[in-house]
């Protein structure tokens, strides 16, 4: 990290003065391996490159100013377990396995005191379930096409759906337009990701990126042509990026409804009629903030939240949101970055409600505390 800064550094040596602004500072527990400056120091934290913090503004400072929104965080299971109880079970088996000399009751009361973070964790470390791409993909593109509707509310809005590497990426492609042929259904798809450059020299084979660029001008009317400097990738991505912030098809017929993509629209991609992230991959910390921001900027009162939905490792997911919300917000699920689910909701109105009813058991006598200050600053706190 802070290559440039080193360079701008080096240049203006003494009689600069430098200020850096971040939404995702790096602190050490990023683990960021960092570089090493001149004066052989390891420089991997945002403070060791710019110097002390002035001021800080967290997620849930910018939450309580409505300058941002919170999000809802959802963890789906999509079937590689059955239950937590199963995988319990099936742990403790091969916990007698490997362990032959411990006994039924060690092993039981082991397995039965572990969380279900920690449950996943061992089950994943021993490989009692897996994701396999033949069967996962398949099942998080019926998830998502079964809720698409309420969830982008009609198309009014879009979503990304980000996944680990660019051959996953094609898959993902490929699976959305099998089953919205086989449902007899229309959704403007569209796939971005690195066509092949220092970063990643792996060239894409030219039929599918052909094939991409028919797709999208079978709902936009644009024709790109693949290998072209003008008309080709880099103007794909520029369209993409641009036509993505138009919101779903429900708007119009050529908007963008879903982007899958690997990294790219991730960081520094804003769009307020963005309000879900599929997520079928690995983030944390800086990266996971970053990603999760992208829904939730403000957008009028049918947009209360960002949607994230998560389809893999739901516990342990759940502790890496909790351990990021802890570095950048006011930490973990006390958090006001993370919304209530319904259930929750609902029992906290119930008991708001139930302290409310004494204070003006019929609304319709609003005139007998009209002139009581005493009696009018007790309804107004509890409402």
């Amino acid at each position: 990290m802070g290559q440039m800064m080193g360079t701008i550094k080096s240049y203006f040596k003494k009689n600069g003065l430098f200020f850096g602004f971040t939404g995702t500072p790096l602190f050490d527990e990023n683990k960021i391996k960092g570089k090493v400056n001149e004066k052989s120091e390891v420089i991997n934290t945002t403070e060791k490159l710019f110097g002390p913090m002035l001021h800080q503004y967290t997620i849930d400072e910018a939450i309580a100013d409505k300058n941002v929104l919170g999000f809802h965080v959802d963890y789906i299971n999509t079937g590689e377990f059955k239950s937590y109880e199963d995988l319990r079970e099936q742990l403790a088996e091969k916990i007698k396995e490997e362990h032959p000399e411990m006994n039924d009751r060690e092993i039981e009361r082991q397995v039965q005191e572990m969380s279900e973070a920690d449950l996943e964790k061992q089950a994943k470390k021993r490989e009692l379930f897996k994701y396999q791409d033949e069967t996962h993909i398949p099942r998080v593109v019926e998830e998502v096409l079964s809720n698409w509707e309420s969830q982008s509310q009609d198309r009014e809005f879009n979503a990304i759906l980000t996944v680990a590497y660019k051959n996953r990426v094609i898959a993902y492609y490929n699976e959305f337009k099998k089953q919205l042929k086989d449902r007899g259904e229309k959704l403007n798809v569209a796939m971005t990701f690195s066509f092949g450059n220092e970063n990643d020299p792996t060239p894409l084979d030219p039929k599918i990126v052909k094939g991409m660029f028919k797709d999208y001008a079978a709902f936009t009317g644009i024709e790109f042509i693949a290998g072209d400097k003008k008309h080709g990738e880099d103007a794909y991505f520029e369209d993409v990026v641009e036509r993505a912030t138009r919101g779903g098809s429900g708007r119009n017929p050529k908007n963008i409804d879903l982007v899958i993509v690997a990294d790219q629209l991730l960081t520094g991609y804003d769009s307020k009629r963005l309000n879900t992230l599929y997520v079928d991959r690995s983030l944390e910390l800086q990266g996971l903030i970053q990603a999760y921001s992208r829904t939730n900027r403000v957008f009028g009162s049918n947009k209360e939240f960002g949607t994230i939905i998560n389809f893999q490792y739901p516990r342990i997911t759940e502790e890496i949101v909790d351990q990021a919300l802890k570095l950048y917000g006011s930490g973990g699920k006390s958090s006001k970055a993370i919304v209530d689910t319904y259930e929750t909701a609902v029992k906290k109105l119930a008991i708001k409600a139930t302290e409310m009813i004494p204070t003006l058991p019929d609304p319709t006598e609003w005139q007998t505390i009209e002139h009581d200050e005493k009696k009018k600053r007790s309804l107004y706190t509890c409402f």
